[in-house]
């Protein structure tokens, strides 16, 4: 069955195939002869090429077919551009992507040595997670100045704070910050500041400039 399962993913995709996050396969609960290979992310030749990869296997008969298969957005790179680390936590800016007066920032965020709590800021104007003054707000190249319409961290997202995500040691988590009404004559943001609170109450920002989009 391994044999016939990695034949075919080498047919289908070429000879320079891997996958993350621990492809799963499972058998159909009504026909033990069929089965499920299921792959989040699937690489060729070392690029991210397709997602949410799900291909059926019949081994009565030796086929398959893909059930579900989505092209992956490579506008934004896995590793980050830029790195900057304040209060024992790591921000990496992997780049921003603007669509419908929308920019749209992808970050990698680590706590580093220890575990710890941290709550990502948008509009901090009626929340008392964050100080009132350290919301997180953008600049773009003609200086117009925009407040966070959403943050998201881990699998969480809000329009206003994420709050208390805890953050285990030395392992990156993803998050995007989204600012909104962004003036179509913009070409870039000149500067971007993100707004945190880590525990215990230790309420810092950190700075990105010159993001080009």
């Amino acid at each position: 069955m391994k044999k016939f399962v990695v034949t075919v993913i080498l047919a289908l995709f070429g000879h320079s195939v891997f996958a993350l996050d621990n492809p799963s396969f499972s058998i159909n609960e009504q026909d033990s002869q069929k089965g499920t290979l299921s792959m989040q992310d699937l690489y060729i030749g070392g690029i991210k090429s397709f997602e949410d990869v799900k291909i059926e296997f019949d081994f009565s008969n030796s086929t398959f077919k893909l059930l579900e298969i989505t092209e992956a957005d490579n506008r934004i790179p896995t590793n980050p551009i830029e790195n900057i680390t304040a209060e024992g936590i790591t921000v990496g800016l992997r780049g921003c992507i603007s669509e419908n007066r929308v920019i749209t920032c992808h970050l990698t965020i680590t706590s580093n040595e220890f575990d710890r709590t941290l709550n990502f800021c948008a509009n901090t104007s009626s929340s008392s997670s964050c100080a009132n003054d350290n919301s997180s707000t953008a600049f773009d190249n003609l200086n117009n100045s925009y407040t966070a319409s959403k943050v998201t961290l881990a699998n969480e997202s809000s329009v206003r704070i994420v709050e208390k995500v805890l953050l285990v040691a030395d392992i990156p988590t993803e998050a995007t910050i989204e600012f909104s009404n962004l003036s179509t004559r913009a070409t870039a943001l000149s500067l971007m500041i993100l707004g945190f609170q880590a525990s215990p109450r230790a309420y810092f920002s950190v700075e990105f400039r010159d993001i080009e989009f």
